[in-house]
């Protein structure tokens, strides 16, 4: 499902046309997307719109550049968010439970630059690292 407005006329509505990432939360049937307005959209199974958190910025619950998410098996969402150099969690319904930023790697160095994130059924969080060239591994409370 893809919304386009043909009359956009503000930055903002063009900027939310443009889908970044998505995320299926596999349990509970719901599907969400991040868009360049710094917005997160939670949808039904079959497209139906739920509820959208966030905007742009380098606050809690905003974001610069959302280019990877992930749902674990409770529900909540991952957010790589490359501009702000940090992953948000939130529950499923958009509130933030943390944020890591300057995470920790072994093997030296802090996460730059995250385009991706995913979880696994462990609870193990796998955060693509673009700048170092690499893959962390972290605990599900942010830590290596």
């Amino acid at each position: 499902m893809v919304r386009v407005r043909v009359n956009s006329t503000t930055p903002e509505e063009w900027l939310s046309i443009l889908k970044m990432a998505m995320a299926v939360d596999l349990k509970n049937g719901y599907v969400y997307v991040a868009d360049m307005a710094g917005r997160i959209e939670k949808f039904t199974g079959d497209g139906k719109f739920i509820k959208s958190w966030g905007s742009l910025g380098s606050g809690d619950g905003q974001f610069r550049s959302p280019s990877g998410m992930a749902v674990d098996l409770a529900g909540n969402v991952y957010v790589a968010d490359g501009g702000n150099n940090r992953i948000q969690k939130f529950t499923g319904d958009g509130q933030l439970v943390s944020k890591w930023t300057n995470l920790g790697i072994p093997g030296g160095g802090n996460v730059h630059d995250e385009i991706d994130v995913d979880v696994d059924a462990s609870g193990k969080v796998f955060v693509v690292d673009r700048d170092n060239n690499r893959v962390g591994v972290l605990s599900a409370t942010g830590t290596s």
